[in-house]
């Protein structure tokens, strides 16, 4: 079912839409699960690249880590689809129960998701391909003209605003490229539209309600970073100047970190996602407005009537 273009019916708050949003991430414990493992995979890829490449730093021949680089090629690979293909199926659940319909099962909604988030998955990666080549030559276009006119002695203000603006528009190209694919991927689950329809359907709906999508996506992600920050400001320490011992209880504890951070990353990730599919239900006034909080019945009182008195002085008896 394809939505319409035009939004119909007023929008909810930002506020409601990441609580349903938050719910939901709560609701299907195997989705959460299988998102957090595969965070869990790709913060593991990542300790085990840095490791390799310390490995090269001691002397380790390059031919010797490649068939290590291949099997953590394969695995990042692996966690990624299956992240997707685990998001594709909640959303579709999600959208249903918000709806108030009773949703497929979960293993059916992710088979029925799989040839979007395929789609989906390979357009990430042409788009992340695309956003760093431009990013790669702007910035060194600007900045070898910047770094030319301080060799040469010249007025370099010009370069540098040029490189200022070549950084302000890779930052920005960055961003809504990822708002939009996202925003795309949540509309393809919902209305069963292509790729190219959702991405520009997407777009529109960016450029005509810009405030609720951005809100959604940078309030998940600022919260998310700011845990990381929080994470991470244990750093510091010098790993050389510890024994062996301390060396593996500081593996331990990375692998812990990571296991922590995957885990609220993926809770984030999904009250996310959830939230742009309430959006897009919101949209066309498929969303069931808030529960009505129930009042008390008045009870009626008695009230108490006395007759009036005269206000004059009293007459005689009997008058």
């Amino acid at each position: 079912m394809s939505g319409p273009i035009l939004a119909a019916g007023q929008p909810s708050s930002v506020g409601r839409v990441l609580r349903l949003g938050w719910v939901e991430s709560l609701s299907h414990v195997p989705s959460a699960v299988l998102v957090w493992l595969s965070h869990f995979a790709d913060a593991l890829v990542k300790l085990s690249v840095f490791g390799l490449l310390g490995g090269t730093l001691m002397g380790v021949p390059w031919t010797a880590l490649g068939p290590g680089f291949f099997v953590l090629g394969l695995v990042w690979l692996l966690a990624e689809l299956g992240r997707l293909l685990t998001l594709a199926g909640a959303v579709r659940s999600s959208s249903a129960r918000m709806q108030g319909v009773s949703p497929l099962p979960w293993g059916w909604g992710v088979l029925r998701s799989a040839g979007t988030a395929l789609s989906f998955f390979g357009l990430q990666l042409l788009l992340d391909a695309s956003v760093g080549l431009w990013q790669m030559a702007a910035l060194l276009s600007t900045g070898g003209a910047f770094a030319r006119a301080l060799l040469l002695g010249r007025l370099g203000a010009p370069s540098a605003a040029a490189l200022s603006l070549a950084l302000l528009l890779a930052l920005m190209l960055g961003v809504l490229s990822s708002v939009v694919a996202q925003m795309a991927f949540v509309r393809a689950l919902v209305w069963g539209e292509g790729v190219a329809v959702s991405l520009l359907e997407s777009a529109r709906s960016l450029w005509r309600r810009p405030f609720a999508p951005l809100a959604v996506i940078f309030a998940t992600g600022a919260a998310f970073w700011t845990f990381q920050l929080s994470l991470s400001l244990g750093g510091g320490a010098h790993p050389e100047r510890f024994p062996r011992h301390v060396l593996q209880l500081l593996a331990m504890g990375s692998v812990l970190s990571a296991a922590l951070f995957s885990f609220v990353h993926a809770l984030f990730e999904l009250t996310r996602i959830h939230a742009l599919a309430a959006l897009e239900l919101d949209g066309l006034g498929r969303l069931p407005p808030p529960p009505v909080p129930l009042r008390a019945p008045s009870v009626p009182v008695a009230e108490w009537v006395v007759d009036a008195l005269p206000l004059g002085p009293p007459g005689p008896a009997g008058v």
